[in-house]
């Protein structure tokens, strides 16, 4: 039979609750990511499914950065503290449900897995890094509806420091992670254009998409992460 790409993950482990009790901020009621609670499930992803070299110098990096406590942007998806971690976390929940159908090809009459449970955590694992520290919290002033009152609530301004050109975002990812792991071609083609057509030059994205299958779980998974998943 086939090997289901979920082979190392417990699906009760990567819906563990994320979140703490409600808690009042700044107006309605809002659930406030537990953050620490996500960094242990993190690691654990990566340590049960990366066993690549440098994977544990990689790792005490991305400790010394704000991962854990970023945002996954300023206000779109995950545009809270905690939730450039908790996109990263639900981008490998949705690829491995894409992998369990996609992730294979017929060779010879039977079908085999196309790239390993490790190749699909370490892309969806990491394809966001390059946005550690690029959040800096800030204050800005909101009406509140029930009141009538401006208040001053926190917010997130966007601040590079890290220039690579390109398009700033899946490359530079790309440019973080070779300081630490070996990635492979198709490893690297799918985090540089994990944003879709707008990675860059949308042929080039196409045929990248055409020849790299990775690519195409990647950014599908990402989308639904970013749009369907609300966990």
């Amino acid at each position: 039979g086939l090997r289901p790409a979920i082979s190392l993950l417990c699906e009760a482990e990567i819906y563990t609750p994320l979140r703490k009790q409600p808690q009042k901020v700044g107006g309605p009621n809002k659930m406030a990511l537990n953050i620490e609670a996500q960094k242990t499930l993190f690691h654990s992803l990566v340590e049960k499914n990366i066993h690549r070299d440098g994977i544990k110098e990689l790792m005490e990096w991305l400790d010394s950065t704000d991962f854990f406590e970023a945002p996954a942007s300023t206000r779109f998806h995950g545009a809270e503290a905690g939730g450039l971690c908790a996109h990263s976390i639900a981008v490998a929940r949705e690829i491995i449900r894409l992998a369990r159908i996609f992730n294979y090809e017929t060779v010879g009459g039977e079908k085999k897995q196309i790239y390993t449970d490790e190749q699909l955590f370490l892309v969806a694992l990491f394809h966001d890094v390059c946005k550690v520290n690029l959040y800096k919290q800030s204050y800005r002033n909101v009406k509140n509806d029930e009141t009538g009152q401006w208040e001053r609530v926190p917010c997130y301004n966007f601040e590079e420091s890290y220039f690579v050109g390109g398009n700033g975002h899946g490359d530079k990812s790309v440019f973080l992670l070779v300081d630490y792991i070996k990635l492979s071609a198709d490893e690297k083609a799918a985090i540089n254009n994990h944003m879709g057509f707008s990675s860059g030059d949308a042929r080039a994205v196409g045929d990248c998409f055409d020849h790299n299958k990775l690519a195409v779980l990647l950014h599908t998974a990402d989308m639904l992460a970013a749009y369907c998943d609300k966990t």
